[in-house]
């Protein structure tokens, strides 16, 4: 009976892609990558640690710098407009940021469980008009249970699905 020699393994180790026949070409697993979950109180204050946080985490994801940039300024725009329409002032609620990289995509949602307020007179409605311009698809949902809104950008083709590098070295 033959044997075969295996690597041997650790208990982090990624898994190995299966074998096929000889000859066949080896597919290796999709990545998984990391989810972003932020759970913070709707005030102001707390914006600039969501996108510090986001900002990490898009790192970790292997986001091109320039990518970042654009959906960290989307984000902002998402979550500010939670700050100022969800919850009446002096009733802050909470506002949630979920993130997720799926192949070539990158998908960021802010939630609330507040009740759309109008804008005020003051205000100059442009933030809805900056993620659309930013992002790939973007969507607005309101309901009796508070507001969704989630946009989704396109990796640069120049990125590989499996580890976020472009064909010339390091994405960094």
């Amino acid at each position: 009976m033959a044997w075969e020699q295996r690597p041997v393994r650790s208990p982090t180790s990624p898994p190995l892609a299966s074998a096929g026949p000889p000859g066949a070409p080896v597919i290796a697993p999709a990545r998984e990558w990391p989810e972003l979950v932020i759970d913070v109180a709707a005030v102001a204050p707390q914006l600039l640690e969501v996108r510090a946080e986001a900002r990490r985490w898009m790192e970790a994801v292997d986001v091109p710098a320039d990518l970042a940039l654009d959906m960290l300024i989307a984000l902002s725009e998402a979550t500010t407009n939670a700050v100022l329409h969800a919850y009446p002032a002096g009733s802050p609620g909470r506002i949630r940021v979920l993130g997720r990289r799926e192949a070539l995509e990158i998908e960021l949602a802010v939630e609330d469980d507040g009740t759309w307020r109008d804008r005020s007179p003051h205000h100059d409605g442009r933030g809805l008009a900056i993620i659309d311009a930013v992002s790939t698809t973007a969507e607005v949902v309101r309901g009796a249970r508070g507001s969704r809104v989630v946009f989704r950008c396109a990796m640069p083709p120049s990125t590989t699905e499996t580890d976020g590098r472009s064909a010339g070295g390091p994405s960094r």
